[in-house]
């Protein structure tokens, strides 16, 4: 049997093509042509905001300013401990990470349902009815139906995507890098209490599996049939169908 290799990605797209032939018309097209993007500009939203949270904190973190001191007027000065400071960092950066995952998959299913159930139309050009932020793609994609880039509009716009992803990928790093760093120092601190050592494994775990993840779902996986589906979930269903026994059915229970 031959092995099956494919991203991640790629099979939940399949995944949400097969839900959208299950939905049929049960959804108008674009309804939910109107939901993903919702989505994901929900997405968009809190991975910024969560990403914020963490540039402040981590450049606060390696400045090593010791402890905040919250001032509520007529009440009191909250103390914030240098450690809550990196729980919060570090916490905002894996959220703001699986946010980033979430955003691929539904530009990957919105993609997806354009072709599908719109025919076709352009994505990121009928997506602009949606959301204006997106028009820009338009005039660096790489193709354009019976057109496609030369070689001038191509290094162009690649150089333009890369330019602009570049900044916020060494933030990104940067501030990955400052999190982890300071959670591994906690735990290999000896004078560190084991409670704070324990809360800080399953946080550094999270934002380390995070980005493993953001990247493991364009990287190819080798998957293998699924013989108990196929059998008794397709094949076993199909024959049932017309009041028959698959031949095969004595072999498989056996």
């Amino acid at each position: 049997m031959r092995d099956t290799y494919v991203t991640p990605i790629a099979l939940a797209t399949h995944e949400f093509r097969k839900a959208l032939r299950v939905t049929g018309d049960l959804v108008p097209p674009f309804d939910a042509l109107k939901m993903l993007v919702a989505e994901r500009g929900k997405c968009v939203k809190l991975a910024i905001s969560m990403m914020f949270v963490c540039i402040v904190a981590s450049y606060w973190l390696k400045m090593g300013n010791g402890n905040i001191s919250l001032k509520i007027p007529v009440f009191a000065d909250i103390p914030i401990s240098y450690y809550f400071v990196l729980f919060v960092s570090a916490a905002a950066l894996a959220f703001s990470t699986i946010q980033i995952i979430n955003y691929f998959f539904l530009e990957a299913f919105t993609q997806a349902l354009v072709r599908q159930r719109i025919g076709k139309a352009n994505p990121s050009a009928l997506v602009t009815l949606l959301d204006g932020n997106s028009a820009w793609t338009i005039a660096v994609a790489p193709k354009f139906g019976f057109l496609q880039s030369g070689s001038v509009h191509k290094s162009f716009s690649t150089a333009f995507v890369l330019l602009l992803a570049i900044p916020f990928v060494l933030v990104y790093l940067y501030c990955y890098w400052i999190n982890v760093v300071l959670l591994f120092q906690y735990l290999t601190d000896p004078a560190l209490g084991w409670m704070r050592k324990a809360l800080s494994i399953p946080l550094l775990l999270i934002v380390v599996l995070s980005l493993l993840l953001l990247v493991s779902i364009f990287v190819p996986f080798r998957f293998e049939k699924n013989t108990q589906f196929i059998r008794w979930m397709f094949l076993h269903r199909l024959y049932a169908r017309a009041g028959l026994l698959h031949p095969r059915g004595a072999a498989w229970l056996s």
